[in-house]
């Protein structure tokens, strides 16, 4: 039991150290259309006080796990609504429904070529992972 306690603890320690960049200014945010050219961006936005959707680390994981040169393809970000509402709602479609009137409901923002690809809300894991595997970016030749 203590072993299983234990494995537990180090695998959650290591999902928040490997999973979520936290997003820490307006100018950061904008950067990542830049980045999404390269990489498959994801973006957990999520109320201050609820914090990073830690319900889905497990899927992160599971699709880093199953995705070769996942550290090539893919990041995943936090963003605090409070702090960044204007800025994430300026890249979602016009008729989406405002983010800071809601509950502790996260929602995933998932950019690839400058545009969103996806806007998932709440924590649907089967739709998030669909999402990722769907908008990942192909390996780079020669890559290895």
């Amino acid at each position: 039991m203590r072993l299983l306690i234990r494995f537990l603890i180090t695998s959650i320690s290591q999902c928040r150290t490997q999973a979520i960049v936290p997003i820490q200014s307006a100018e950061e945010l904008g950067e990542l259309m830049q980045k999404s050219n390269e990489y498959l961006i994801i973006i957990d936005a999520h109320k201050k006080w609820c914090g990073p959707c830690e319900a889905m680390w497990p899927s992160f994981q599971s699709v880093r796990a199953k995705t070769p040169k996942h550290e090539k393809r893919m990041i995943v970000y936090s963003a605090e609504i409070e702090s960044f509402d204007a800025d994430i709602q300026k890249l979602l479609p016009a008729d989406f429904k405002a983010l800071n009137g809601r509950g502790c409901s996260p929602m995933f923002v998932l950019l690839r070529n400058g545009e969103v690809v996806a806007a998932v809300e709440g924590c649907n894991s089967p739709v998030v992972e669909a999402a990722m595997y769907k908008s990942m970016p192909p390996p780079v030749a020669g890559d290895d």
